[in-house]
């Protein structure tokens, strides 16, 4: 049954306000998270846990939308009109602290009461909640089903692997490509694809692009030229870019070429 509910004090006659199509359903699992001590609601909890059950829950109305945002939207005015009640949040749920207007405040409250509890549980009480051991820790590496690597004693690998990756053999029969060979029509379109004609970008102009970094190349006789992007530099030296890169790094810690192509060159990342 679709409808608005309503879980009641029967001593300080407080309300709550809820919303379901299965109102009956949804009222059972109220109960259940409250003698469960899991309640979403903080205030209900706390009242529970104080008192036990004096709570009252019942339909209040019957209703027949076809969406749930009308339902939601209806359960709304119920709550604006529950002043003091034990609705915490609006009927969509959502996120309650950041438009309030004390956040600061209950933010730092919060910090507080968290900070003087943990301060007032012993060593043991600390690793019963927060502790993680064993295999609960991510960090765990004393035991499951994971062991150290025989070759490098470094990396974790599976017991069912005798090494791990960096120090597996995978030379002549241990290569399971070994003696093997591409087709030419398997190498024709390996050559297509890996040729600079497939690019996305082939025919752009570098500078149009918004991730294109630019280099500022001053020559020996103290002219300056920017170019777009590692390539165009090492086309104009005729070099490679990794040879260009190398280059840069090398001058950003003052080392400055004094011979070879880039002699008495300084390229700049700007």
């Amino acid at each position: 049954m679709q409808g608005i509910y309503c879980i009641e004090n029967t001593v300080s006659g407080r309300k709550y306000y809820g919303s379901s199509n299965n109102v009956q359903k949804r009222l059972k699992q109220h109960n259940t998270d409250l003698l469960k001590n899991i309640h979403h609601n903080m205030q209900l909890q706390r009242c529970f846990n104080k008192h036990g059950d004096i709570f009252k829950y019942y339909l209040l109305e019957e209703t027949n939308f076809t969406t749930a945002v009308e339902l939601l939207k209806y359960e709304q005015t119920f709550i604006d009109r529950n002043v003091n009640g034990y609705n915490m949040a609006p009927a969509n749920g959502g996120d309650i602290i950041s438009a309030h207007p004390d956040k600061d405040m209950i933010i730092q409250k919060m910090k507080t009461t968290l900070r003087q509890t943990i301060a007032a549980m012993t060593d043991d009480e600390r690793k019963q909640r927060f502790g993680r051991t064993g295999n609960k820790n991510s960090n765990w590496r004393n035991g499951g089903n994971k062991i150290k690597c025989p070759v490098c004693n470094n990396n974790i690998i599976s017991t069912k692997n005798s090494t791990c990756g960096t120090c597996r053999d995978r030379t002549k029969e241990n290569n399971p490509f070994y003696g093997k060979h591409h087709t030419d029509s398997t190498k024709l379109k390996l050559r297509e694809y890996r040729s600079g004609d497939n690019s996305w970008i082939k025919g752009i102009d570098p500078s149009k692009l918004p991730y294109t970094k630019q280099y500022k190349i001053t020559y020996p006789d103290c002219t300056v030229n920017t170019v777009y992007g590692l390539k165009a530099v090492a086309e104009e030296f005729n070099v490679s870019v990794e040879n260009v890169h190398a280059t840069i790094q090398r001058i950003k810690l003052g080392k400055y070429p004094q011979r070879g192509k880039f002699a008495n060159h300084v390229i700049e990342e700007l």
